[in-house]
């Protein structure tokens, strides 16, 4: 990733922002997934 940083021009800028903006959806998706899931810590709890 810094390596496309440092050599981006204006082709490989637009690649890097949208490397960018899909790394952003996908970890809300992995937030929404995650807050979805019930874990059943508490309720096996003592």
């Amino acid at each position: 990733m810094l390596l496309s940083i440092s050599v981006a021009d204006d082709f490989n800028a637009e690649f890097h922002h949208l490397e960018c903006k899909l790394q952003f959806l996908l970890a809300l998706l992995i937030a929404l997934a995650i807050f979805k899931v019930d874990f059943p810590l508490k309720k096996n709890c003592c």
